[in-house]
């Protein structure tokens, strides 16, 4: 029998194999279902620090001195994450809260607390302490969660990667965290082995999974015996300027960047949207609660930080899918009748075209929350020609760097106004300043979109210069999205200052892949710009200034192995004599889009 002291050697990049564990765990009843934590009265009083209060009411006068403001601001209380997703549990702990959507294995609320804390307790087992940097290269699978949670609860950092991404995007992720431990799936084993090559300061791996986790590797079950605490306490933190969850954007320009996202701006996010609109989801209690399927990946800040997070603090029965497929999606629809949907413009128009899917299966929504792209008005009509009038269409409006959302839907506010991304969410302020002069502008005034509130994150790691770029002297954070406000509070996104590329509602820097594109031998110069695409909304198009000998095929075969799917070149590879630039050298992308439209107009 492998013991405790063992594991950890092993865990350390040891030379000791370990020994083979399953990695299915048998779920008892929660404890916490049968154990106060807290004295009768104050349990008899139902009182929650979790649940949104009012603060400040600025309806109907929101635009203040060219500065717009929410209806409303709601109280952010001063809690840690896990104390804030745990702060009603008791109202919905004997509910499902995650269920596998492949499996059908399923965490009630409380057990998923129970697990956390193990994981929480596993970690320090491992020698880990505040402020160390955990990689979480996973799919969806209700292990996320509790990761996720038990870092957070250990006063850790988490930097969640796309599983799909090749051996040296990893690896440069890793190294610009600095994390040290790396938690996984057994179905890229030989792509950790890669990446830990290229490297090698991953001290400790654990994978999830049943297929061959490689030698080095523990199972999930084995790192859970590593708990030694049943009820471990949450390590002290600062919730406003510790460093919890580092995913990596490309913010408005350049290359990816790690966001320092603290406790705080995950907790704000989350209040502010539930806050903002109570048909947002349905607080659970009894034997009532709303039901999702979440499908959005966990590694992005809206699968993580708006539905999963959302999802665990409402009380939600949230079916987990590790990707998507079609038929199975539908199939979970006829089973577990969603009450909402989480989704991007690509799902968006699933739901609205497939022949999968009929009017039979959309009637248990109530509401469809659109996001990570604008959905347009023609989907938006689609959408209506199979789905119930009363299917509330939300669009909404955000970033990683928000940790989330900054914009949503109050009906009682106004309600949806299609073409926008509807209002400023509570606790947000946004001014549109001039793109030449950085002049604030007034209602109608199209400009830069700057944003300041709590929720914004706390910068960009290691990184100085992009946050000079990034902050004003007052605090304001540039969104690099171009657009205005209506005299109602209605927020439009007319255009994007920033060159990012979103291929199905994620992220592609142009400059990333302008920098892989130099390392081919062959390319003398090169741009990439996006080009409009129907099922992906853009995707990358390249345009290289070649030595004569160079192929498409070649730059495909070499990208193929340098980049992860989306970020491919589908949108094609032109050669040209010369990439047009400014004065200064800047690639100017808006004469290659122009271009590439008027021949395609």
């Amino acid at each position: 029998m492998t013991t405790k002291g063992s594991l950890v050697r092993l865990l350390w990049r040891g030379s000791i194999n370990s020994s083979s564990s399953s990695t299915s765990t048998l779920f008892r009843t929660s404890s916490s279902l049968t154990s106060p934590r807290i004295d009768a009265e104050d349990q008899l009083s139902f009182k929650s620090l979790g649940l949104p209060r009012v603060k400040e009411v600025h309806h109907p006068n929101r635009v203040k001195d060219n500065v717009l403001h929410p209806a409303f601001d709601i109280a952010i209380p001063e809690i840690t994450y896990c104390e804030f997703l745990w702060s009603n549990l008791a109202m919905h702990e004997h509910l499902p809260g995650l269920v596998c959507g492949v499996t059908g294995r399923t965490l009630l609320h409380g057990e998923v607390k129970e697990q956390a804390l193990k994981v929480s307790s596993s970690l320090r087992g491992l020698g880990l302490t505040k402020g160390d940097v955990v990689g979480v290269l996973l799919p969806n699978c209700i292990e996320y969660p509790l990761i996720v949670q038990g870092a957070l609860h250990s006063g850790l950092t988490i930097t969640p990667m796309n599983p799909a991404y090749t051996a040296p995007e990893i690896s440069r992720q890793l190294k610009a965290s600095k994390a040290t431990v790396l938690i996984t799936h057994t179905s890229i084993t030989e792509k950790v082995g890669a990446t830990l090559a290229l490297y090698p300061h991953i001290r400790a791996v654990v994978a999830i999974g049943e297929e061959d986790r490689g030698a080095d590797a523990i199972g999930w079950q084995d790192f859970l015996d590593l708990s030694s605490e049943a009820n471990p306490q949450q390590v002290p933190i600062d919730v406003d300027k510790d460093v919890a969850v580092l995913p990596f954007s490309s913010g408005t320009t350049g290359v990816p960047k790690g966001v320092m996202l603290s406790q705080k701006n995950l907790v704000t996010n989350n209040i502010s949207i539930a806050g903002n609109d109570p048909e947002y989801m349905v607080r659970a209690s009894g034997i009532s609660q709303d039901v999702t399927i979440g499908v959005l990946p966990m590694y992005h800040i809206y699968g993580l930080n708006v539905t999963l997070a959302g999802g665990l603090y409402m009380g939600c029965k949230h079916i987990v899918l590790p990707s998507f497929k079609p038929d199975q999606f539908v199939s979970l629809m006829e089973k577990h009748k969603p009450t909402f949907l989480h989704l991007v413009p690509p799902l968006a128009s699933f739901l609205a075209n497939s022949p999968l899917v009929t009017r039979e299966h959309l009637t248990s929504l109530r509401q469809v929350n659109v996001g990570a792209a604008p959905s347009g008005p023609q989907l938006i009509e689609q959408f209506y020609k199979k789905a119930p009038k009363y299917v509330m269409y939300k669009e909404g409006w955000g970033s990683t760097e928000v940790a989330g959302g900054c914009s949503g839907i109050n009906r009682a506010y106004g309600g949806i106004k299609r073409g926008s991304v509807n209002q400023l969410l509570p606790n947000f302020r946004i001014q549109i300043r001039d793109t030449s002069t950085d002049k604030t502008l007034g209602v109608g005034e199209r400009g830069e979109i700057v944003i300041r509130g709590p929720g914004c994150m706390l910068g960009y790691s290691n990184n100085e210069a992009a946050n000079k770029e990034t902050f004003d002297e007052e605090g304001w954070m540039r969104t690099g999205d171009i657009g205005y406000y209506d005299q109602d509070g209605f927020i439009f996104i007319v255009d994007r200052m920033k060159e990012l590329i979103k291929v199905k509602g994620l992220q592609v820097a142009p400059a990333e892949l302008e920098d892989v594109l130099r390392g081919l031998d062959g390319v003398l110069d090169v741009a990439v710009i996006g080009i409009p695409d129907e099922r992906s909304g853009q995707v990358p198009r390249a345009y290289i200034v070649r030595k004569e000998s160079l192929t498409e095929k070649e730059v495909n075969l070499y990208m193929a192995e340098e980049v992860s799917a989306h970020k491919q070149l589908a949108g094609g590879v032109e050669f040209v004599q010369a990439i047009p630039k400014s004065a200064a050298g800047k690639i100017l992308r808006k004469e290659l889009a122009a271009a590439w439209q008027a021949a395609h107009s």
